[in-house]
C-alpha cells in the first residue's frame, strides 16, 4: 500500500513500496487495440498488403457492370465496396488508380534540375530619401 509523505511546501505525494504498482490494472489499451482485439475475437483477420494489391489487380480486370454489382453487394466487405465504387465511378476512377499505384509501388520520384546562370529575379533597388 502506498504511504503518503508530506512535503515542505504543504503538499503530499504517494510513495509506493518497492515492487508495488500505483496502477495495478496496467496501462489502458489504446482504442485501436481494443477494436482490433474485439474484431479478431469475432473472426476478422488483418488484411495483408499483398492481399490488397491482389484484390486491386483483379478488380482492374472487371468490367464496369461487374464492379457495380460487387459494390452493391452487402456481403462484400464495406471498405472493399468503397474501393470498388470509386473504381466504378468515372469521377473518382483516376484518383483511385493513382492511389493504388502509389500504395503498391511507391510514389514516383520527381526531380528538378536548376542551372543558375543568372538570378531568377532582381529585387528592386530604392533610392534613399534625403
Amino acid at each position: 500500500m502506498a504511504k503518503t509523505v508530506k512535503q515542505e511546501h504543504g503538499g503530499a505525494v504517494n510513495q509506493f513500496e518497492k515492487g508495488e504498482s500505483g496502477n495495478p490494472n496496467g496501462r489502458p489499451k489504446k482504442s485501436f487495440r481494443l477494436i482490433n482485439d474485439q474484431l479478431k475475437e469475432q473472426g476478422y483477420a488483418a488484411l495483408k498488403k499483398a492481399e490488397l494489391i491482389e484484390a486491386y489487380s483483379i478488380l482492374f480486370n472487371c468490367d464496369e457492370q461487374r464492379l457495380k454489382e460487387l459494390g452493391g453487394d452487402p456481403d462484400t466487405p464495406f471498405a472493399l465496396r468503397i474501393i470498388i465504387l470509386e473504381l466504378a465511378n468515372p469521377k473518382f476512377r483516376f484518383r483511385a488508380m493513382q492511389d493504388y499505384r502509389n500504395y503498391a509501388f511507391g510514389e514516383a520520384d520527381q526531380s528538378v534540375t536548376v542551372h543558375k546562370e543568372q538570378p531568377f529575379f532582381e529585387l528592386p533597388r530604392f533610392k534613399k530619401k534625403k
